[in-house]
């Protein structure tokens, strides 16, 4: 299978002492190097996932280190997609409808008396490479994930404290009335 001759020799190690979301990067940056050094494939990915070794290697590792950064359940399935999503989509924009193809320049030309926003935005899309497009995404990606992950972790330390609050309001009255 093409999938599987171009993720064969995929990098899934990251260094162990790293945080979650360099790691991720890693791995992320990695499988963009790999589809795009084979632009064909782009479309092929997500339909053969199931069955390419490359990409059930390279999704157990990001799901390890999602797991490692404190990521369980609903929580983990929707950052892996949801970072899967994002670089699947990069790659088809950066084959297909690249940040740098003459659509952008066509779209800054436009009035901007009709489409303010559209044309500012293409005109500063004119100005980066797909690699900060692809960073700058992942950035925000990462950010997102990230701040779900510490409400998490938040919404279990305030339940946590309001449960210990309520264990000692509950011994208080046990040893009050013992007193008694």
């Amino acid at each position: 299978m093409v999938v599987d001759e171009v993720l064969a020799g995929i990098d899934v190690s990251t260094p162990a002492d790293a945080h979650w979301r360099d790691r991720l990067t890693a791995l992320l940056g990695r499988m963009r190097a790999a589809i795009s050094a084979h632009p064909a494939t782009v479309p092929l990915v997500p339909r053969h996932r199931k069955s390419a070794t490359g990409t059930r290697r390279w999704m157990e590792a990001m799901l390890s280190v999602l797991a490692e950064g404190g990521f369980d359940g609903p929580d983990r399935v929707i950052a892996q997609r949801t970072l899967v999503a994002f670089l699947l989509g990069s790659l088809e924009n950066q084959h297909y409808a690249s940040i740098n193809a003459p659509a952008t320049t066509a779209i800054a030309q436009l009035s901007p008396e009709e489409y303010p926003m559209l044309t500012q935005t293409a005109a500063q899309a004119r100005k980066m490479s797909v690699d900060d497009e692809f960073r700058g995404g992942l950035e925000i990606c990462l950010a997102r994930v990230g701040a779900v992950i510490d409400e998490s972790r938040c919404a279990l330390w305030r339940n946590g404290s309001r449960v210990r609050v309520q264990l000692n309001r509950a011994v208080m009255a046990i040893v009050s009335a013992m007193a008694r």
